[in-house]
């Protein structure tokens, strides 16, 4: 039990470090980002896709924390799509061949939430793909 709320204090401790300093050092010179095969990038999935804070250009810079979800099924702190494209540059790396089709099928799949970033990034965004 004592393990389960040392990790509380710490994410708010993290969650609090990260807000404070994003409030200080806008733009990010380098955003450096890897994609999962469900086509989540920065732990932004398919399920936070209608979610404005998380999904929308125009919403509030934000760091949040997410609900349980991914490999591992853990909360995460992440950023909002805004926040990302801000960035100065942003690489994504896309390592294995299931990947990498989901990255090309990306580009007319909303459905996908790397989707939104090839969508709405043109200059500066460079992907590295790995094969296996």
């Amino acid at each position: 039990m004592d393990f389960l709320k040392n990790l509380k204090k710490l994410k708010l401790t993290l969650l609090t470090t990260v807000s404070l300093w994003y409030n200080f050092k806008l733009p990010f010179d380098v955003n450096l980002l890897g994609m999962g095969e469900d086509g989540h990038f920065a732990s932004l999935f398919p399920s936070m896709i209608d979610d404005f804070d998380a999904f929308n250009i125009k919403a509030k810079f934000k760091v949040f924390e997410t609900s349980s979800q991914g490999d591992p099924f853990l909360p995460r702190v992440t950023m909002n799509l805004s926040l990302i494209l801000n960035s100065e540059m942003i690489i994504l790396l896309v390592k294995g061949e299931k990947k990498i089709k989901v990255l090309n099928e990306a580009y007319n799949n909303k459905k996908l939430p790397i989707h939104y970033l090839l969508k709405n990034r043109r200059e500066n965004l460079f992907i590295e793909k790995i094969d296996e």
